[in-house]
């Protein structure tokens, strides 16, 4: 696949922890600098090499097989600060218990989240993922990274773009997104659209990109909504 940037304003940039314009970050309508936003994206993201897509287009051009557009980016409303939790050492992994998706949507698989939208994991076995454990498999290892086959489905009930953002909650390492490694560090879905749709359910297939075992998790962000997906990665025993 082909994965190479698309242009965009300085302005888009800055929003969304693209290097390069901090230094002349613009100013907003209401006075404010772009560079308060800086905070809502998880610090790593610049260290670790991740591609933070700034608008819609770059995120379609970089996973066509989630979404098309031509122009746009999340409202600023949207980019709310990460509240992931941070357990303790030695306190276990808040994971969420999921269930499975056919009960309630047109797909297989174990689905993460209260909704609106969902993580809805690609199963072996469909009792680990029910307890909030994904297993890191070898044979789903691209260099440094482990991949679990991710959809992200979103009801009929909304319409809306949606951001998702995440990150290791007990270590430094970052969560990643997307079709292929290196992913990208998050995620902006335009309103309405995606490439694929089973019954009104908009989805957008794709990976999560681990580098390690640990608690991980989304914040999933909506024009009316904001949620947590926490989840534990192991290895197989």
């Amino acid at each position: 696949m082909h994965r190479g940037w698309v242009g965009s304003a300085c302005f888009g940039v800055c929003l969304l922890l693209m290097s390069g314009c901090y230094n002349a970050a613009p100013k907003s309508a209401s006075g404010a600098s772009a560079e308060a936003h800086i905070r809502f994206w998880p610090r790593f993201t610049r260290l670790s090499g991740l591609r933070v897509p700034a608008t819609y287009v770059q995120t379609c051009r970089l996973e066509p097989q989630m979404c098309f557009a031509t122009s746009g980016h999340v409202p600023r409303s949207m980019l709310r600060p990460l509240r992931l939790p941070r357990p303790r050492p030695n306190e276990p992994c808040p994971a969420d218990h999921g269930r499975l998706t056919s009960d309630f949507a047109p797909y297989g698989g174990v689905a993460l989240g209260r909704g609106p939208v969902y993580a809805n994991v690609a199963i072996g076995r469909a009792r680990p993922v029910r307890n909030g454990v994904m297993l890191l498999r070898p044979s789903y290892r691209q260099g440094r990274w482990y991949a679990i086959k991710t959809m992200w489905i979103a009801a009929p009930s909304y319409r809306g773009p949606i951001l998702i953002r995440g990150r290791q909650l007990n270590g430094p390492h970052p969560l990643g997104l997307g079709d292929q490694a290196p992913p990208l560090a998050g995620l902006q879905l335009p309103p309405h659209t995606s490439t694929n749709s089973t019954k009104s359910w908009r989805d957008y297939p794709g990976a999560a990109w681990l580098r390690s075992a640990g608690c991980y998790g989304w914040q999933v962000d909506g024009t009316n909504f904001s949620e947590t997906i926490v989840f534990r990665a192991r290895k197989p025993k």
